[in-house]
């Protein structure tokens, strides 16, 4: 079972595969910004379904773990990453790949054993369980430890 882990932003998009043997591939994208109501808008999500749609069909996931935000008011920096992924999951629909949807509390939970846990604690947890370095940006631990719970979560 390969398992895709997302962690949607506004600037960058941390992406990790993860199966029974550990940490595959990672890789930190760029994530468009997404302005409102203007005429970029339909071009910036385009472009995010197309290079999200790209990675799929290179790494071909059993599963995408997707981390997810609550939206409110005006568009704001949460409303653009709901934006990402929601064009995410319309890419996963689109190539019958199946997606599951974890809050930053919930894959805290599971990956650490409580919900409140700090960005460093992530990071050594995830170094800790998969032998990495603590040299990365903080999207890709976060990316590889969703990746993570997904994988956990399949395999029940």
């Amino acid at each position: 079972m390969r398992v895709l882990g997302v962690d949607p932003g506004v600037t960058k998009i941390g992406l990790a595969i993860v199966d029974g043997r550990g940490v595959q591939s990672y890789r930190l994208s760029s994530s468009p910004r997404l302005p409102t109501f203007n005429k970029s808008l339909n071009a910036a999500i385009e472009y995010a379904y197309n290079e999200f749609g790209k990675y799929l069909d290179e790494e071909k996931p059993d599963l995408v773990a997707l981390e997810i935000v609550p939206a409110f008011g005006r568009m704001s920096y949460r409303e653009q990453i709901v934006a990402v992924a929601t064009v995410m999951k319309i890419a996963c629909i689109s190539r019958k790949i199946l997606y599951v949807e974890f809050t930053p509390r919930s894959w805290h939970k599971k990956l650490c054993g409580t919900a409140k846990v700090t960005k460093t604690e992530v990071k050594e947890f995830v170094c800790g369980k998969h032998q990495l370095v603590p040299d990365m940006p903080q999207d890709l631990y976060d990316a590889i430890g969703i990746a993570t719970v997904g994988w956990q979560e399949a395999m029940k």
